[in-house]
């Protein structure tokens, strides 16, 4: 069996990533020839098993129509000739390649390893933390989830053009949770399987819990819906009440800066508690260390590698009641849940694992428990079951992705984009002009259409 895997980016920047690659040399221990088609911001890579094209990992210009991408995936599945296409994270790649993985006669599998396919900007969640039920329309202009993450007409016009494609393209779908599945049938996005994730590094001697110092770890970007906000906002009761309880935390984001800040007002050393991020290869000794794990997520995730590997580790985690990744603990057995978004609930939780010893031993119990379930090669070969249950669905269901109107669209947006940034670029020459600002020089594209319009305006000879 031959199986391309196509992912928006090829740098193993998350959990899908890492996960992907595990998946990638599982299959290539079982005999299964595997391919990689991504994007990537390094140097561009074509040999008979891989192709990296030059991309950025979010174009908004480039989400519609990209012929150069939409080229090189074709003359890769030519000469690749896969049995299966295995799709991931397509969130910023261009909807003319899904209609090229459309017209070729490969089943089409994609794993669903996030809400980008039902919502702008993936949270899933209203500015007040109520759940959105997903789907892209009026209600996104309405409810202010640009609060969450920024989005516009464009984004949502790309959002929902890309969810058509794919459920007129996409022979079976995989999630990760119970929860995710539903969602995903909810909106179309059926037959789907919940597979959940699993970590195939082989467990190693780990130290007798009691005996760990009180190190709280977290890991993840450092971006809003991590929630690490409210785990700063918690830890002053938390070193209240065990003032020799340490915290690090693993991640790199643009929110590093207002992090460390906040960190800084809690008493914090921002240099001893933020470590930046971690080769993936080093967290499983790092977890290791720790005494607990903290996941305050504010957004719907659809599950939580980090959570399956601290279990593997014994580390009991403290998470948030909030989307598939729920699925991993059970409260008071394996970990403990909180509401997300509250900080003094968040305190408590870890509080009590640090305080009571009999809690966090029978935590540590049905974290091994929930690993050693999760060990066996089940998952992995559940996914060649769904290879084979979308060979057997055949291609009657597809329908042709509409070329006309995504050229259309594709036009429209180009013209708004053209139009942005001359008026960008007026704005920052304004701004030099006027001193204000961050523009110190003049800006040369603008200075270019001043000097064509000035021109059309001088009398012709």
């Amino acid at each position: 069996m031959r199986v391309l895997h196509v992912n928006s980016t090829a740098a193993n920047a998350g959990g899908t990533e890492v996960f992907m690659y595990d998946l990638l040399a599982w299959q290539r221990q079982q005999g299964i020839e595997t391919g990689l088609f991504a994007g990537t911001t390094g140097e561009p890579r074509e040999d008979a098993e891989t192709c990296l094209i030059k991309r950025q990992n979010w174009d908004p210009t480039a989400l519609f129509v990209d012929p150069p991408a939409a080229d090189a995936l074709r003359r890769f599945l030519d000469r690749f000739r896969p049995d299966v296409i295995h799709l991931h994270n397509l969130h910023a790649f261009p909807i003319s390649a899904i209609a090229a993985l459309g017209a070729a006669e490969v089943p089409l599998v994609q794993h669903i390893h996030d809400a980008s396919s039902f919502c702008a900007n993936a949270w899933l969640t209203l500015p007040d933390g109520q759940i959105c039920p997903g789907g892209v329309g009026q209600k996104c202009l309405q409810s202010g989830c640009q609060k969450n993450y920024p989005y516009d007409g464009r984004i949502l016009t790309s959002v929902a053009a890309r969810s058509a494609a794919l459920r007129a393209t996409v022979d079976h779908w995989i999630t990760s949770s119970q929860t995710y599945r539903e969602l995903c049938e909810r909106h179309g996005f059926a037959p789907a399987a919940c597979i959940p994730l699993w970590s195939p590094t082989p467990s190693t001697p780990r130290s007798a819990s009691t005996d760990r110092r009180p190190l709280v770890l977290s890991i993840g970007r450092l971006v809003p819906e991590k929630g690490v906000v409210h785990l700063l906002r918690a830890w002053p009761r938390v070193r209240a009440a065990f003032p020799a309880a340490e915290l690090l935390i693993a991640g790199e984001g643009p929110e590093r800066a207002a992090l460390e800040q906040l960190a800084a007002q809690a008493g914090l050393d921002p240099q001893q508690v933020f470590k930046g991020r971690i080769p993936h290869e080093e967290v499983d000794a790092l977890m290791r260390r720790a005494k607990l794990l903290v996941v305050p997520s504010i957004w719907f995730e659809a599950y939580g590698l980090t959570i399956v590997e601290a279990q593997r580790a014994g580390l009991p985690p403290v998470i948030s009641r909030i989307g598939g990744m729920a699925e991993l603990v059970e409260h008071e057995r394996s970990g403990l849940l909180v509401e997300p978004r509250d900080a003094e609930a968040l305190a408590a939780a870890i509080l009590r694992l640090l305080g009571d010893p009999e809690l966090y031993e029978r935590c540590v119990a049905g974290c091994l428990r929930a690993a050693a379930s999760r060990e066996a090669d089940t998952p992995m070969r559940a996914i060649l079951e769904v290879y084979a249950a979308a060979k057997r669905r055949g291609r009657g269901h597809r329908r042709p992705v509409d070329l006309d109107g995504l050229h259309c669209t594709d036009a429209l947006l180009q013209d708004f984009h053209r139009v942005e940034s001359w008026a960008l670029d007026m704005k920052k020459h304004i701004e030099y002009l006027e001193g204000i600002g961050r523009a110190d020089q003049p800006v040369k594209s603008f200075a270019r259409h001043m000097k064509f319009w000035l021109k059309s305006k001088r009398p012709q000879k």
